[in-house]
C-alpha cells in the first residue's frame, strides 16, 4: 500500500457510493491513505458507465506525466481532489478503481518511468 501515490476512485458524488469507497480505501491502505492523493472525475463528467475506466485511466496517465490532477472535488464525502500534488514529492504510482452499476468492477495499478518530465 505504501507505494500508491494516487486513486482515481470510481466515486460519483453520491454521498452513500462516495462514502463506501473512502471506508474501503482506508480499509486496505490505513495510515497510509491519509498520504494518497485521491481524485475522482465521474462527478465532473457523469456516469460515463464503459467509458469511465477509459477515461480515469486517460486522466491518471496525465497526472502522473504532469504531476498534477485536472480533476477538482464537488462532493462531501472525504474524496480529496487536489490540482497540483504539491508537498506530497512525486508520484510514480497510482491506481484506478473501477466500478459498474451491473457490479462489475476493476483495479489497475499505472507505474511511471521516473525518466518522464
Amino acid at each position: 500500500p505504501s507505494g500508491i501515490g494516487l486513486i482515481s476512485s470510481s466515486a460519483n458524488s453520491t454521498k452513500a457510493g462516495d462514502s463506501m469507497e473512502m471506508a474501503a480505501i482506508r480499509t486496505v491502505f490505513g495510515d497510509f491513505s491519509d498520504a494518497i492523493v485521491i481524485t475522482s472525475l465521474k462527478g465532473l463528467v457523469g456516469e460515463s458507465f464503459s467509458a469511465s475506466g477509459a477515461l480515469q485511466v486517460a486522466e491518471t496517465l496525465e497526472a502522473l506525466t504532469y504531476q498534477r490532477s485536472s480533476v477538482r472535488n464537488s462532493d462531501q464525502s472525504g474524496i480529496e481532489n487536489r490540482q497540483g500534488f504539491g508537498q506530497r514529492g512525486r508520484i510514480d504510482t497510482a491506481l484506478v478503481n473501477a466500478f459498474g452499476p451491473a457490479g462489475i468492477a476493476s483495479a489497475l495499478i499505472i507505474g511511471c518511468s521516473k525518466d518522464v518530465n
